[in-house]
């Protein structure tokens, strides 16, 4: 039996945790930063080939504007489901409030009377 196997093991344990965390987050800022290159590579070239071309310019513009009116219809669609939500919720939130109002008077009183005695 070799003598503290037990603390062996742990520092080798603890060791593989940290080399294992370390080797994550490595990765993942290796993946970020090719991310980004290849972010940045494709908004050149797509910026190059508008240049060169008037009529793919021309439809990029149109699918801007659909992507432009695309994102106001979602918005206005979100903001239906959010009022509705608000308006179903009130009564929750007003007999919430009501009970608040009624602790914290029943508490006013509760110190009233401890002032009293």
């Amino acid at each position: 039996m070799i003598p503290n196997s037990d603390l062996l093991l742990l520092a080798f344990l603890h060791g593989t945790f940290v080399v294992a965390l370390l080797l994550l987050a490595i990765s993942v800022a290796f993946i970020a930063l090719l991310l980004a290159f290849s972010l940045g590579l494709f908004s050149i070239a797509a910026v190059d080939l508008l240049d060169s071309s008037p009529i793919i310019l021309w439809r990029f513009e149109s699918a801007k504007a659909d992507l432009q009116l695309g994102s106001v219809l979602v918005l206005c669609a979100l903001l239906d489901r959010l009022v509705s939500i608000a308006l179903a919720l009130k009564p929750y939130f007003q007999r919430l409030v009501s009970q608040f109002k009624s602790n914290v008077l029943r508490l006013r009183d509760y110190i009233d009377a401890l002032k009293l005695t």
